[in-house]
């Protein structure tokens, strides 16, 4: 088979740079742990106070 020289040559994909270490984490990391963090607070929040309207509820219509 012969070599076609009218081709243009291939140029391999750089490779994507290795993960920061842990001890080192960028901006986005630390914007989606904390982002994580409020998002669980407001949930866990939210979940006492259902819990509380529910035994309110029930004192309420046991009390009736």
């Amino acid at each position: 088979m012969a070599a076609n020289s009218n081709s243009h040559p291939i140029h391999t994909i750089r490779s994507v740079d290795p993960p920061p270490a842990s001890d080192q984490p960028t901006s986005a990391m630390l914007f989606d742990a904390h982002y994580s963090w409020d998002s669980d607070l407001v949930g866990f929040i939210g979940l006492i106070v259902m819990t509380a309207v529910v035994l309110l509820l029930g004192i309420w219509i046991g009390v009736r």
